[in-house]
């Protein structure tokens, strides 16, 4: 009786033991912000009154409602990355970087992040629906976003679009590469926006 105790006993020190290396043997999580990548162009003399633009609101993909990088096998399939995650929640990540992106664009105007308190009154408003926002097992990054450029004081839609942005990985590798990839797509995103809404305003374009 005292040695079939004593080999179950042993047994189950050495399970504990298996156990306890698969924990510390996991790799740790890595933490993946977004960043603006548009250049602040130097400030010129308002082409007209100073603007006021609101971004926002800005809506997800449910797929993309979690912590974890999304990373797409093909069309049909995406898988969590378990260990590369967002530092913090995308759905305030991703609209500020698209506020910082467009306004280095337009410095000379004001950009805001909409809904927000104490807010002044706005001239244009980019509405924005982001479908797709993802990276491949290379990291090559694709945004697929639909929005619209609405001009408050009018109350009407002056410019919708549909953008399909595509960047490659570049000269790195993996996830880290991969959230480059999308930040460079935000600046292009952000590009088109303001295009759009210096068109609405009778400016050239930045």
């Amino acid at each position: 009786m005292i040695r079939k105790t004593n080999i179950r006993a042993f047994a189950a020190l050495l399970f504990a033991l298996s156990l306890s290396a698969c924990v510390g043997s996991s790799a740790p999580t890595q933490f993946y912000t977004l960043a603006t990548t548009v250049e602040a162009t130097a400030s010129k003399a308002p082409v007209g009154k100073k603007l006021s633009i609101g971004v926002g609101p800005v809506t997800l993909a449910d797929y993309l409602d979690r912590p974890q990088i999304i990373v797409r096998d093909n069309a049909y399939k995406v898988k969590l990355s378990t260990f590369d995650q967002w530092a913090g929640p995308l759905d305030t990540g991703l609209p500020t970087v698209l506020v910082g992106d467009l306004a280095a664009l337009m410095p000379q105007d004001d950009v805001v992040m909409v809904p927000q308190p104490f807010l002044t009154a706005l001239d244009y408003q980019v509405r924005i629906n982001v479908s797709r926002f993802d990276i491949d097992t290379a990291g090559n990054a694709v945004t697929e976003a639909q929005w619209q450029v609405f001009d408050v004081k009018k109350n009407a839609v002056v410019a919708t679009q549909n953008s399909v942005l595509r960047e490659a990985a570049g000269t790195g590798t993996g996830t880290e590469a991969g959230v480059a990839a999308l930040s460079r797509t935000l600046g292009t995103l952000s590009r088109e926006m303001a295009k759009a809404i210096s068109v609405a305003a009778g400016r050239p374009a930045p």
